[in-house]
């Protein structure tokens, strides 16, 4: 059976956990993937929107300094969709990271795009906010949808356009009631 959807609009979604522990090597592998992805189904790379998910956190850098726990996939992100793609999908992240910089705010590591063409705006939310290295939980709070708000009148996109939120995390923090799972080992993540 043939795909309804042209080849033409088709738009490539990552949800997060490209990689395990978020070593600039695990990077460099999801890095060749997806350009292997994107060549083979004839994408553009702006038709390729990802998020980080619990294990692109690095919590080797964190414990030197828990504001750099995001940096090895801002990296990638620069890497994969080059630096001017990269500003334009995350106006709030500055770029290049230098040591003394501050880094962003994991609730400002928010990706929006919208494709007048194929009348679609995808944005991007790090659901990572308060995430540590035992409790990997996800959350989206006030700050980041005024901030996607802000981003969203900036683009100004009509009315009747799709639009598609991406988190990594779902939205409750169990995946079921803590009474239902019995004697079964209760999962944090």
């Amino acid at each position: 059976q043939t795909c309804a959807l042209p080849i033409y609009r088709l738009h490539l979604v990552v949800s997060g956990d490209l990689t395990y522990t978020a070593t600039e090597a695990e990077f460099l592998m999801a890095t060749q993937c997806l350009n292997e992805i994107c060549i083979a189904l004839h994408l553009p790379k702006e038709r390729a929107h990802v998020i980080p998910g619990n294990h692109d956190v690095n919590w080797d850098l964190a414990r030197h300094n828990p504001t750099h726990r995001f940096d090895t996939y801002i990296k990638f992100l620069v890497e994969f969709y080059g630096e001017a793609l990269f500003r334009k999908r995350h106006p709030r992240i500055n770029w290049p990271l230098k040591i003394s910089d501050p880094r962003p705010a994991a609730h400002d590591i928010i990706a929006v795009d919208y494709n007048a063409g194929h009348g679609l705006v995808v944005a991007g939310i790090n659901s990572c906010v308060y995430e540590t290295e035992q409790h990997h939980y996800g959350f989206v709070g006030e700050r980041q949808l005024r901030t996607l708000k802000e981003l969203l009148r900036d683009l100004n996109p009509p009315r009747e356009v799709v639009q598609v939120a991406m988190i990594h995390h779902h939205l409750h923090p169990f995946p079921e009631l803590l009474d239902q799972r019995g004697t079964s080992e209760v999962w944090i993540d």
